[in-house]
């Protein structure tokens, strides 16, 4: 700070940091209740497994189709959720291939 003039830097890009002599936590609690609200699932319940054991996606499994913007934004959305939550970080690199390949798929 002494160095470059700064601004309050307790929030970052969604991120909250709270220093203290001894540690640095980083948080982004906000950017998961705002990610809640906007896809209408502020009343859900936390789950232990974020992810199924062994889930087999499949293009079509006969659920009822999605948009794949709002699906696209969503998955961007939690990748970046993983700077904190490093327990949903497998989670979220089996539904980033799983998109990688359909968006390859669709393409060819």
């Amino acid at each position: 700070m002494k160095e470059y003039e700064m601004t309050d830097l307790r929030c970052v890009l969604g991120i909250k940091v709270k220093q203290s002599s001894e540690e640095i936590f980083i948080s982004q609690e906000k950017y998961v209740a705002n990610l809640l609200k906007r896809i209408n699932m502020i009343s859900c319940k936390p789950v232990a497994t974020p992810m199924a054991i062994n889930e087999k996606m499949q293009q079509n499994d006969g659920a009822e189709k999605v948009d794949s913007k709002i699906f696209h934004s969503l998955v961007g959305c939690l990748v970046y959720l993983t700077n904190t939550r490093l327990d949903i970080l497998f989670s979220m690199s089996i539904i980033s291939r799983f998109i990688k390949k359909q968006v390859n798929f669709t393409l060819n």
